[in-house]
């Protein structure tokens, strides 16, 4: 009898045990709102392709030394920059910030999301809740975390081959709050399984976008444009493997602008500068307006880039649409100019003059009257804001005092476009992709 009242008792405390533990895909209590939480943790083998796998036993963490844990927590990223897109109107509370760090290990990525759709049980995994990455090379190669498979009673998911590790913590907010899920995901991509060229003067580049179907938001903090593949205004994502993806470092995650901005010797002007410009048909452009390229007409139109329709932000200033070349479209060729004021030139010196510049199509830019870059052949025109160098020798090409740059484009068939910043860099500031940076002519 005294037996099998201990066993009672031993079978009550493991139960009262298992009660009090839980499982941490139950319901759980935050700040007074009743939550349900569904985590998963993620692992590649070689070779396998679409990997899934349950639980954290087999979660091949990064080293210690990089002070990030690959646990769906985000603690580990303070003083990281970060770079978001933030609903507003009817997409208020819908949120998500990118986090990321390269180490000599490899890149850490995390994406923190608030959105209104949760899809785990779609056929690809692209249909499901993820977070999509392109880390910017020859190849632009893809990863990606996805909720596949995941359910409050099976918590596997899937990743991209190549992804070290991951996991993806997701919690059902209250009724009071503005948005219903709330995801955590975060990734480790070791530097053995980055592609060959990604990194380069301790940077790399990559395109970054939380995406769930039928979950639109007004993507870039863009009022007009709505659309279920979050990415962050101007960060394109796998369109071109040298455009306007973002900047990482050991610092954060950077746009090009702000990176640029955080690196040049001397910023001159940003993107969305203002210009003077003026446009002409067709059948009326003259050769070049009055005083091109060292000026434009007195009476000629103000406004701030981008010039066109591609770009994140554009004004339309510059309307037009195919070129027939039969002299009926307006607006075919536009002129730009704009002046900048130098003190002090030996500052200068040994310093190379870039810029980041989006253009479609024909281009022409002059510094002081010099033709430093030219693009007119049957692909004149690029994918976004591609770093060109312009002289490596910023002195040789400007004065103290008042400089003008000017611009020309004609656009032919297709989108169009105009923008451009101006700043001096050490060159090994600089972020080409792995590139030569010298796509222009120097001048001499």
């Amino acid at each position: 009898m005294k037996k099998l009242i201990a066993f009672l008792a031993l079978v009550m405390a493991v139960t009262m045990c298992l009660a009090a533990c839980g499982d941490d895909k139950d319901d759980q209590t935050q700040n007074g709102t009743s939550t349900k939480v569904t985590t998963t943790t993620v692992t590649t083998t070689e070779g396998s392709g679409d990997a899934t796998t349950e639980g954290d036993d087999n979660n091949n963490q990064p080293p210690a030394a990089d002070g990030i844990t690959i646990d769906g927590a985000l603690s580990d990223w303070s003083n990281i920059k970060t770079i978001s897109i933030v609903g507003s109107g009817d997409y208020e509370g819908k949120k998500a910030t990118f986090y990321a760090k390269l180490t000599s290990n490899g890149l850490y990525l995390a994406c923190d999301a608030y959105h209104d759709v949760y899809t785990t049980t779609a056929g690809e995994w692209w249909q499901n809740s993820n977070f999509e990455i392109f880390v910017g090379s020859t190849a632009n190669k893809q990863y990606w975390a996805s909720a596949k498979g995941m359910s409050a009673d099976n918590d596997a998911c899937a990743i991209a081959d190549g992804v070290t590790s991951a996991k993806m913590v997701t919690e059902e907010l209250g009724e009071d709050q503005p948005t219903i899920y709330h995801t955590i995901t975060e990734v480790y991509i070791a530097a053995d399984s980055l592609p060959e060229d990604a990194v380069f003067n301790n940077t790399t580049r990559v395109g970054v976008a939380w995406k769930t179907e039928q979950d639109d938001c007004n993507n870039g903090g863009n009022n007009t444009e709505k659309d279920n593949w979050w990415a962050p205004a101007g960060i394109k994502t796998n369109d071109h493997p040298d455009a306007n993806q973002a900047v990482v470092t050991s610092d954060g995650i950077y746009t090009k602008e702000a990176y640029t901005a955080a690196t040049a010797g001397n910023m001159f002007f940003g993107i969305n500068s203002e210009w003077s410009y003026v446009t002409a048909t067709s059948a009326t452009a003259p050769a070049d307006p009055e005083g091109w390229p060292n000026s434009l007409p007195a009476n000629a139109s103000k406004g701030n880039a981008p010039f066109g329709q591609r770009a994140w932000g554009s004004t339309n200033l510059w309307a037009t649409t195919d070129n027939p070349n039969d002299g009926t479209q307006e607006n075919a060729y536009i002129w730009l100019a704009k002046e900048i004021t130098i003190d002090d030139l030996s500052s200068l010196e040994n310093k190379a003059l870039y810029t980041n510049m989006f253009y479609d199509d024909t281009l022409s830019l002059y510094i002081n009257g010099t033709l430093v870059f030219e693009d007119k052949d049957d692909s004149a025109w690029n994918d976004g804001y591609e770093t060109y160098c312009i002289t490596e020798n910023a002195a040789s090409l400007l004065k103290e005092g008042t400089n003008v740059i000017a611009v020309s484009l004609q656009q032919h068939t297709g989108g169009y476009e105009f923008d451009m910043n101006l700043y001096t860099s050490d060159a090994n500031n600089i972020i080409t992709n792995g590139k030569t940076a010298i796509y222009a002519p120097a001048a001499e």
